[in-house]
């Protein structure tokens, strides 16, 4: 572009500077897109790294319920199967609290 503007005798000045700014963007965009990808990947690496260490840190373990441990639960207090179950429960719990 800026080659066509120079002998041109009705070039203006302003004609040739626009051609020269629209010759650096046309050359710098392309070189500078790949290194703005590759930043803004590595931001959002970061944060969703440091967002999963945090979660990891807070979440706290639990014994899974069963479907056959919640009715233990709705039985009524003393009842063998909710004693069985209780114990089965805590036992479980005490085995996961020792790799802490």
């Amino acid at each position: 572009m800026p080659w066509r503007l120079r002998r041109n005798p009705l070039r203006r000045r302003t004609d040739l500077w626009q051609a020269w700014i629209a010759l650096g963007l046309l050359l710098t965009v392309p070189a500078a897109t790949p290194a703005a990808m590759i930043l803004t990947g590595d931001i959002a690496h970061r944060h969703y790294t440091r967002t999963a260490q945090h979660q990891a840190q807070t979440r706290h373990e639990r014994a899974q319920i069963r479907k056959h441990q919640r009715r233990a639960a709705r039985a009524p207090k003393g009842s063998p199967a909710k004693t069985a179950e209780y114990a089965k429960v805590k036992a479980r719990e005490s085995d996961r609290r020792k790799d802490w």
